[in-house]
């Protein structure tokens, strides 16, 4: 699943130069907001 949420964040580390450990931090930062996200979606009764 890391490599759809990596576009939105590596344009950030190749053109911005930022640090890879940016992008992992921020790409850790969207994968668990969308899996929380899926797990209020999925107990909402």
């Amino acid at each position: 699943m890391r490599w759809r949420l990596s576009p939105i964040s590596r344009g950030s580390v190749l053109w911005d130069n930022k640090s890879w450990k940016y992008w992992f931090i921020t790409s850790g930062y969207y994968l668990v907001a969308l899996l929380l996200m899926g797990v209020v979606l999925a107990l909402w009764t």
